[in-house]
């Protein structure tokens, strides 16, 4: 996927964009590097919103996010998976659903960082291994009905024609690469991704702190 940015320009009508297309889309799920952008809602707010001590529920029949009201603002992340093993994958998962769950709920948390010692520089990050505590970002802001949606790229099925994670039979046949839109200017290193997570909430400090934590 491509990092969206901050404007508000509306897309030409009729016509659909690449952005329109992401608001739209599917998410289909629950060791990586990636980059984020953010986008704020406009006029589609309304001037008085819910409580900062409202929340939306990470469990349940669809993830928060999918069928939510809408949020004020949001931070999309797109990572690549370092690793060829399932069971990474698995338990990076698993960690991220549990720190999500716990930053819906406006909770302090501990950033579990998973560095398994059969892999090679599991943990990506510009300044090397970051500290586990929390930031303290969003310290008594409240929830501000934060959701964290994880979503998951073609790539996690098939890659370059391998299907590296035995997944291959599960590609949703909705999940096709798309085509090339007018006005596209994709960076090949900054788009795509393994895995896709969206954050949304009506504190934009809190949405970034969710991914930042993540």
């Amino acid at each position: 996927m491509s990092t969206p940015t901050a404007d508000h320009a509306e897309p030409t009508k009729g016509r659909i964009s690449r952005r329109n297309l992401l608001y739209g889309g599917l998410f289909v799920g629950g060791a990586a590097v990636g980059a984020a952008g953010a986008v704020t809602a406009g006029a589609a707010v309304k001037p008085v919103g819910p409580a900062s001590s409202d929340t939306e529920p990470f469990y349940g029949r669809h993830q928060g996010g999918i069928v939510t009201d809408t949020q004020q603002h949001t931070v999309i992340a797109a990572f690549d998976l370092n690793t060829d093993k399932r069971d990474h994958v698995m338990e990076v998962l698993r960690r991220w659903s549990e720190l999500a769950a716990q930053l819906a709920r406006g909770d302090s948390a501990t950033i579990p960082i998973y560095d398994p010692p059969d892999a090679v520089s599991a943990y990506a990050n510009t300044t090397g291994k970051a500290t586990t505590s929390d930031s303290l970002d969003t310290w008594q802001t409240g929830p501000n009905r934060l959701t964290v949606t994880i979503g998951f790229g073609r790539t996690l099925f098939l890659r370059n024609g391998i299907d590296r994670f035995g997944l291959r039979s599960r590609l949703p046949e909705q999940l096709v690469e798309l085509p090339h839109f007018p006005g596209d200017q994709l960076a090949a290193e900054q788009s795509d991704g393994d895995l896709l997570l969206h954050a949304c909430g009506d504190d934009l400090q809190v949405v970034f702190h969710a991914i930042r934590s993540i």
